[in-house]
């Protein structure tokens, strides 16, 4: 795989722009010193606005030349990914099999354990949610807390209970958190219900698809869960729910994802760096699909252990999709790593 290699470091250099930006400020900070030596105070309180000008635009222009640097690495780094995954051959190394056989090892396939069916997907889709919110499950408690309990003291001159100011602030605060939370219970009761609703010739066997979720294999990565039974092959992405006849699966297909990564900000969007998950799909001749991302060892167990015998296990579709910081799961605490080198 060595010939590889030298494409992960290639560059195609500075773009005209940048170089333009470079040579003037680094001109501009020459020319504004040299001048200063001999100028009046005057001039001098000039030179020295510009040359402080030149150092801010100096060190934007070397920010920009850094991204576009790290970004044109990272997609010489996923080209040359794309041609392993995609020819088969990613999968088919000595390395990755032979991590492949220490993770089985060391994770065995094991049955859910959980009390119901809710209670399970209760807590996974509170853990998504939570993920995301709880930024806001610390600020939006304060910033209404605080206006609310100043303008309900200003005008009963008093708190709740004859309780003080910062009191009565914890007390709303408590409770708005409580609010919040409550809401959010009360939703992550419906994805079952609602995926019901929307198959209702599954409406008689409700309760063999309950139980054939509580007594299936699992495997799971963060609020992500692939079940597989007797009968069924469930799934739960943190939001929605799924269920297909297992006797349907005609294929079942590894996806890696490339998540081009950026945040928002005043100036617009800054690219952060990139984060790859792999992801199965499972292809039914009479329900549609499924997708929930897994880790990559985890998919391979599911395709020997239960579909031994579908086709082309070794070879994978690798897609980007560009995605913002808030709002992606971000998977690398509970994934392996890439095996991108012997």
């Amino acid at each position: 795989m060595k010939h590889y290699d030298k494409r992960l470091f290639r560059s195609r250099g500075i773009s005209t722009l940048n170089a333009v930006f470079l040579a003037g400020s680094l001109s501009g900070l020459c020319i504004s010193g040299v001048l200063s030596w001999h100028a009046h105070d005057g001039v001098k309180d000039i030179l020295q606005s510009v040359s402080f000008l030149c150092v801010i635009i100096l060190f934007v222009t070397l920010f920009s030349i850094w991204s576009d640097y790290r970004l044109q690495k990272n997609n010489n780094r996923s080209n040359f990914i794309r041609e392993l995954v995609e020819s088969g051959e990613y999968f088919s190394r000595k390395i990755w099999q032979r991590k492949y056989r220490d993770y089985c090892a060391k994770h065995p396939v094991k049955q859910l354990n959980a009390s119901s069916l809710r209670t399970d997907l209760c807590f996974r889709y509170l853990k998504r949610k939570l993920k995301n919110l709880y930024l806001w499950l610390i600020i939006l408690p304060i910033a209404f807390a605080f206006p609310v309990n100043a303008i309900f003291m200003s005008c009963t001159g008093g708190g709740i209970l004859g309780l003080g100011f910062w009191e009565n602030f914890m007390l709303t605060a408590f409770t708005v958190i409580m609010a919040v939370m409550s809401v959010l219970i009360f939703l992550s009761l419906r994805p079952f219900g609602r995926w019901l609703d929307a198959h209702p010739q599954y409406a008689d066997r409700k309760d063999d698809i309950i139980k054939s979720y509580l007594n299936g294999y699992m495997f799971e990565c963060f609020c992500f869960i692939v079940v597989i039974s007797r009968h069924y092959v469930h799934a739960f992405d943190g939001v929605n729910f799924y269920t297909i006849p297992r006797d349907g699966v005609v294929r079942v297909k590894t996806i890696l994802k490339r998540y081009m990564v950026y945040s928002r900000g005043r100036n617009g969007e800054t690219y952060t760096g990139d984060e790859y998950q792999f992801e199965i799909r499972f292809i039914s001749d009479r329900a549609g699909q499924i997708s929930i991302p897994l880790d990559q060892f985890q998919i391979r167990m599911i395709t020997d252990k239960f579909f031994p015998d579908i086709p082309d296990v070794d070879r994978c579709t690798m897609v980007t999709e560009k995605s913002y910081s808030y709002s992606l799961v971000s998977l690398k605490s509970c994934t392996s790593k890439l095996v991108i080198y012997d």
